[in-house]
């Protein structure tokens, strides 16, 4: 059994760990390496589609995170003809469903095992670490420049803190099983640099993302040697901060701030802060008016407009527009795509999730391991949905894809299964413990 769990990446394993390399490192929605995005997502389905016509190889388990990822969908479409912008409301579940599906396949062909799982997430990683790495030093050195902060890669800061984030969320809820597999150096090296590159955005939420993930990671320690990731992290952050001027803390005390600030000449001076709080106000009014079928998916800026927008419009300094703003909030946003039930369809999953975790606490190892990455990571991901709009994010996507993956492939063992079988799945799920 040991000698089997220690080949290397088959071809269709090879494929998958490089074409979530691709995806990762090219998505969003602006720039011509958007559509490397979809030519690798299209040939990753019509792989997946090859693989289940010809032997069945994609598992049971993709399936089952489609259907709870995609859930609200359903009903969204349903609610298409209350859309403000029916096109909008299709292209933005069209694109969300895309990305659901092609990773739902995708990490079902790394899912073999727990440990090739872990190697095609490394990879992954690797490379974005090297890509980001090589222009952060660049952008320092003054060699490229950005329009605003740097973004690394993409062509926004917010879209690298985030991505870096959730791939930080594996190497330290899952350091044993990297350490094990990259050894200390490489493990140690990786955190510090997604550290180190979260925190150069000078965003909020990657602050706080790296903040819950260290927290999280102490609280799970045991001993002086497990205490040794954290105190990586810990001094990359004073050491990110020490170079940054304490510009993130600064950034962030700004936006605290803005909370007792929400008034129409503080948006004009150009405050975030009151501006969210404004929005979220006019969100609420919206979705009070819209609780069943809500606006449309992503047709929340058709109705959402700041005060201190309404003040230079009436001064003359705004031409006729369209579109306001979005509400920089998941909870907001959700209610907004299309009322309380798709709000209840899209959360109701992950609060599934995390409680099914928590009642398995007495599993042993290697599937503790598993589930306190299940648990942490949506943790993450309900925190940074207080100021992100994530649901059609694919880092945020990835994230909810794979805890559920993980969930029906590694944690729920099904009863209609043998013991045999049962038992080849534990040894193959604990391979790093040893």
């Amino acid at each position: 059994m040991k000698a089997s769990l220690k080949r290397p990446l088959a071809a269709t394993e090879w494929l998958a760990a490089l074409a979530l390399s691709a995806i990762v490192l090219t998505y969003g929605s602006k720039g011509p390496q958007f559509y490397l995005t979809w030519a690798t997502g299209c040939v990753v389905a019509a792989v997946a589609l090859l693989l289940i016509l010809v032997n069945g190889q994609l598992r049971q388990s993709s399936f089952n995170a489609c259907a709870l990822c995609l859930a609200w969908v359903v009903y969204a479409l349903a609610m298409t003809r209350f859309a403000t912008d029916v096109s909008r409301h299709l292209q933005t579940i069209v694109l969300h469903a895309f990305y659901v599906v092609v990773l739902a396949a995708l990490l079902g062909m790394c899912m073999s095992s727990f440990r090739t799982l872990v190697r095609s997430v490394g990879i992954c990683t690797l490379l974005w670490v090297a890509f980001n790495s090589i222009l952060l030093l660049a952008y320092l050195l003054g060699l490229v420049s950005y329009e605003r902060d740097f973004s690394g890669v993409y062509y926004n800061r917010n879209t690298l803190a985030v991505s870096g984030s959730v791939l930080l969320s594996f190497w330290i809820l899952l350091e044993k099983n990297f350490r094990a597999e990259y050894g200390r150096s490489v493990v140690a090296l990786s955190i510090a640099l997604l550290v180190a590159i979260v925190l150069s955005t000078l965003s909020t939420k990657g602050l706080l993302a790296v903040a819950l993930l260290l927290g999280l990671k102490v609280v799970a320690s045991k001993g002086a040697r497990s205490f040794i990731a954290p105190a990586i992290i810990a001094v990359s952050v004073v050491a990110v901060l020490a170079v940054a001027g304490g510009a993130v803390i600064s950034r962030t005390q700004q936006k605290l701030a803005a909370l007792t600030m929400v008034d129409r000449e503080a948006e004009l001076v150009g405050n975030s802060g009151a501006e969210r709080v404004a929005l979220l106000i006019a969100s609420a009014r919206v979705i009070s008016s819209h609780p069943w079928t809500g606006v449309g998916v992503d047709n929340g800026r058709y109705h959402l407009f700041t005060p201190g927008f309404f003040v230079r419009y009436s001064r003359g300094k705004v031409d006729d527009v369209t579109e306001g703003k979005y509400s920089h909030n998941n909870y907001a946003e959700m209610l907004l795509n299309a009322g309380v039930p798709a709000f209840v369809l899209y959360y109701a999953p992950i609060v599934w999730l995390m409680l099914r975790c928590r009642k398995k606490r007495n599993v042993d190892g290697q599937r503790d391991d598993l589930r306190r990455f299940v648990y942490g990571a949506l943790a993450l991901k309900l925190l940074m949905d207080v100021g992100m709009v994530s649901y059609n994010d694919l880092s945020h996507i990835l994230l909810l894809v794979c805890s559920c993956l993980i969930y029906f492939r590694f944690l729920r063992l099904p009863t209609c299964v043998s013991s045999k079988r049962i038992s080849a799945r534990s040894i193959d799920v604990k391979a790093h413990a040893s």
